[in-house]
């Protein structure tokens, strides 16, 4: 009879044993990859995005700003939309744009009509500067872009590195580093 119980008890310790991983063993494993995975990350960081911190080298202070700008762009075209009315994103200097809504369609700020943005690159640090050629970004009551295809780039001044925001008709914003 003695012998019955302690087989039955070696049974029960080998079963509860063949299960998997103790909570304690997984928590130290997990540990352990998670404090490589954070030593590490400085070095894929620059593996992969450059010294800069972009994935061209592209420092991140201008990638920012370069998304800023095509965000409140789809704002235009969002309110353009929702409103049923021609907006405009225009630039007032070369650190500086706004948007407004065109409520008598003549493609100018008029007194009186509703800005829906404003920025100045120089709140963000000041060293960007924008240069674009061709007019304001208008978007029609519908939101089509007019004319379809417009581009404006940012630059930043020490590094001379550029930000080209481009928006078409048919692809959306799209930003090239550079």
């Amino acid at each position: 009879m003695t012998s019955n119980h302690s087989r039955e008890g070696g049974e029960r310790e080998t079963r509860r044993r063949g299960k998997g991983f103790s909570l304690v063993e997984l928590l130290v494993v997990l540990s352990l990859l998670f404090a490589v995975a954070g030593l590490s990350l400085h070095f894929l960081r620059t593996a992969f995005w450059g010294s800069e911190g972009g994935r061209t080298g592209v420092p991140l202070h201008l990638r920012g700003l370069a998304e800023l700008f095509a965000a409140d762009l789809d704002l235009a075209r969002a309110k353009a939309k929702s409103l049923n009315k021609s907006t405009l994103v225009t630039t007032t200097s070369n650190t500086s744009y706004f948007g407004y809504i065109d409520a008598n369609g003549n493609r100018e700020y008029d007194v009186g009509e509703e800005v829906i943005l404003a920025r100045s690159f120089s709140e963000y640090g000041g060293d960007v500067y924008i240069s674009k050629d061709n007019g304001a970004f208008c978007f029609k009551a519908n939101g089509q872009l007019l004319p379809l295809v417009l581009s404006l780039t940012i630059t930043q001044i020490p590094t001379n590195k550029t930000a080209t925001i481009s928006i078409n008709a048919m692809q959306g914003i799209r930003i090239k580093y550079e």
